[in-house]
């Protein structure tokens, strides 16, 4: 790129250079059409505006370059079907950079400091709201503003290093109140995949269930995501669950074919070198994307892949590669399955299981669609108490037996309770916003 160029002119002009080449593949295709009528038939993706199901909604992407930022506003009343182009020349693709790798001294930047949240809960805390707030201020904020009156919901295009992020949970302004807030919003890798994806997401989904829960990681138990599993289990008439040793590979490329819902609650790890060798790790090794995108891993049926990682493991993305990251989200989108539910980092076992319980009765007894169902859980799970915590731990205590995880922290619960029984212990953005929707 010309660092003396106008970002703007630079990127108009590869529109238009794409534009071209899209149209030379069209004539040839057509060319092609004229000995072969089915050629290419299936493969065209709809614009990006007739993805939008009404008037509130809107979508929201990306450009990071080196000279600075550009943000696209699409909703479905756009004159001529156009974006409304934001420019953002404050922020660039190395502010993105120094948020995720830090501005040099060792610890510093998000995917340090997530790496870490075990270790350094107090460090990991600020880094978030330092992190956040810079993204506000300098790129989501003079975009959202070009967002109509009217609009309820927010389609969130990132691009690279920015799939790292919750942008959902970016200030809005000093008042407290953040993207979510205002908005229901999900997310895609791209305009094209969620238009492959939007017709089979329509397809009404059997409520048929598979869950696996690897109770164990890096020899510690986690309690929450077996009761987790269990409880979610329960809400589905035809609900398959394994848990502990008999969550294996094998197990779960059996049973979860044919289910429309499918629930991993496990370690997950991303490989950076090899996108491929991403995956959950299950009791016996990793499932990984290639199993699923290979077919080893059948998935055809399911309408939700729910992640609940409960130690996610913050992607192995070096410097310099953020804009390479698909992540695995984006791997099973890309694999056909509709929606994906997904944590950004590690997961505080009870604070995620406590969570993900509410978003699937949101979504199964409520009717609510999966990005208004997780929005109303994180809403919920930020106001609890720790009487309410309480109260949850004893309940999975009868579930799943004393485990000395589960034991700890009913004690530090009830004394937090004792103490400050108007405490909410899971306010903080770290426990709520881990979660995002991708896909429809």
């Amino acid at each position: 790129m010309d660092a003396t160029r106008n970002p703007i002119d630079e990127y108009r002009e590869r529109a238009e250079a794409v534009q071209r080449a899209e149209a030379e593949f069209e004539d040839a295709a057509r060319a092609v059409q004229e000995w072969a009528p089915d050629f290419l038939r299936d493969l065209g993706a709809p614009a990006l505006a007739d993805l939008l199901p009404d008037e509130a909604t809107a979508a929201v992407s990306f450009c990071l370059t080196e000279l600075g930022s550009i943000g696209f506003v699409l909703t479905r009343g756009a004159p001529d079907g156009e974006p409304h182009v934001v420019e953002v020349p404050d922020f660039t693709a190395d502010d993105l950079d120094a948020l995720l790798f830090g501005a040099g001294a060792p610890g510093e930047g998000w995917l340090k400091r997530a790496g870490r949240v075990v270790e350094d809960l107090p460090g990991w805390l600020a880094t978030m709201d330092a992190v956040l707030e810079a993204l506000g201020a300098r790129l989501l904020r003079p975009i959202l503003r070009a967002i109509p009156d009217g609009v309820e919901r927010l389609i969130l295009l990132p691009s690279g290093g920015l799939f790292l992020l919750p942008l959902h949970a970016v200030p809005l302004d000093g008042t407290g109140r953040r993207v979510c807030d205002r908005f229901v919003v999900q997310y895609g890798p791209s305009a094209g995949v969620l238009g492959l994806l939007q017709a089979k997401a329509r397809r009404s989904a059997a409520r048929t269930f598979y869950g696996a829960a690897a109770g164990t990681v890096r020899n510690r138990r986690l309690p929450g995501a077996e009761r987790e599993c269990q409880l979610v289990t329960a809400l589905f008439t035809d609900g398959l669950s394994h848990i502990g040793p008999e969550a294996t590979r094998g197990a779960a490329a059996e049973h979860a074919r044919g289910r429309a819902y499918v629930h991993f609650a496990c370690h997950g790890r991303y490989e950076a070198d090899d996108p491929r060798r991403s995956g959950l790790e299950l009791t016996d090794g990793r499932l990984t994307l290639a199993d699923l995108l290979d077919g080893r891993l059948d998935l055809s049926a399911a309408r939700l892949v729910v992640l609940s990682a409960c130690d996610a493991g913050v992607p192995d993305v070096e410097r310099g590669r953020a804009d390479e990251y698909v992540g695995l989200p984006a791997g099973f989108l890309i694999a056909g399955v509709p929606c994906v539910v997904a944590s950004l980092w590690a997961v505080d076992d009870f604070a995620g299981a406590m969570l993900v319980e509410r978003f699937y009765r949101n979504h199964l007894e409520g009717g609510a669609d999966f990005a208004t169902a997780l929005r109303e859980a994180q809403s919920w799970l930020m106001k609890r108490t720790a009487a309410d915590v309480t109260a949850y731990l004893d309940d999975a205590n009868r579930v799943v037996g004393d485990a000395p995880e589960l034991f700890r922290a009913r004690r530090a619960y009830r004394r937090m309770a004792a103490a400050e029984p108007e405490r909410r212990p899971f306010e903080h953005p770290h426990y709520w916003a881990v979660f995002t929707v991708n896909g429809w």
